[in-house]
């Protein structure tokens, strides 16, 4: 196939054919990576990987000294 020329009939079937080929390795590749995570955090207790009673809530008023260093209240 050259510049400018179309491609013939058999040249769309070799790319469909290797189209094909990549999508079924995908999905296998996809399934193993989706059966790997599962079986990963099915293990664990966190899902994020983040622990969440390591720091206060974001409500809680925090106690700072003035500049006099007196109490705040």
């Amino acid at each position: 196939m050259t510049d400018g020329d179309q491609p013939t009939m058999a040249d769309v079937m070799k790319m469909l054919q290797s189209l094909t080929t990549d999508m079924s390795k995908m999905q296998t590749d996809m399934a193993g990576m989706k059966e790997k995570v599962s079986s990963s955090t099915d293990s664990s207790g966190h899902h994020d990987g983040q622990h969440h009673t390591d720091c206060r809530p974001r409500f809680q008023k925090m106690d700072f000294p003035r500049f006099d260093g007196s109490p705040t209240h």
